[in-house]
């Protein structure tokens, strides 16, 4: 029989500091006043590219006495004691947070996992800290160029609307919000621009479509009335938006 310990005044066996060196994520291993007890070599990689000089890379120091310091202006490290301190006292099994780490060179972001492991009938946790840098800054990018499209759209004084090829409407500008009296978008965005055509005009409509969707540009002149029903006649122009 093999037996793993936990005892804070001795390291972990090789084979069990093997398996928690094999993770990727940033991982610490506390006991239940939050002392830190065995960390994993990325953690110690992480550390020592920060500047961190102590040879135990932090082993034997208080995880949640850290996060109180810095809690007082920090809000994840509020966040954080709450969750882990909620882990240990077994009312939850897990909990997860995300948080920005920067450093005077870069910005980063991480997500905190704590996950309660019992061991010789005391709770501990398992604190895995992983990168979520790149999928935060994609999602800002993303963010970004979207706000950049909605302001190209508005800044254009015709009624402009962002089509699917299939014709619902995904998005329009402000411009075709007056132009078409309308006080809730909701009625046109995620409709299908065709319903708005009546009669003859939904074809035309229709194959100006056809051609937008085929790479060429459709066109025709069509009558409807604006939501608040006055008489209106439209020059549109369906053209594709390409890659």
């Amino acid at each position: 029989m093999s037996v793993v310990s936990l005892d804070k005044a001795r390291p972990l066996p090789p084979f069990a500091q093997a398996v928690l060196d094999s993770l990727t994520d940033h991982v610490a291993v506390i006991d239940a006043e939050g002392t830190i007890i065995a960390v994993n070599e990325p953690w110690r990689k992480f550390a020592r590219a920060n500047g961190v000089a102590k040879p135990g890379c932090f082993v034997g120091d208080n995880y949640l006495a850290v996060c109180r310091t810095a809690g007082r202006e920090d809000e994840f490290a509020r966040a954080a004691i709450d969750g882990i301190q909620a882990v240990l006292a077994g009312i939850d099994r897990c909990f997860r947070l995300e948080y920005p780490c920067h450093s005077p060179d870069e910005q980063r972001w991480f997500a905190l996992r704590a996950t309660r492991l019992e061991h010789d009938g005391d709770n501990h946790a398992v604190l895995a800290h992983e990168s979520i840098t790149e999928r935060v800054l994609s999602g800002q990018a993303l963010r970004a160029a979207e706000q950049f499209s909605e302001r190209i759209l508005d800044s254009a004084h015709d009624c402009m609307k962002v089509l699917a090829l299939d014709g619902t409407v995904l998005a329009m500008n402000r411009n075709s919000v007056q132009s078409l009296e309308i006080e809730n978008i909701d009625l046109v965005v995620g409709h299908n621009w065709l319903e708005l055509w009546p009669g003859a005009d939904q074809e035309k409509a229709r194959d100006a479509l056809s051609q937008a969707a085929a790479g060429g540009i459709g066109r025709f002149q069509g009558f409807r009335q604006t939501y608040s029903g006055t008489p209106t006649w439209w020059d549109v122009i369906v053209s594709p938006i390409l890659d």
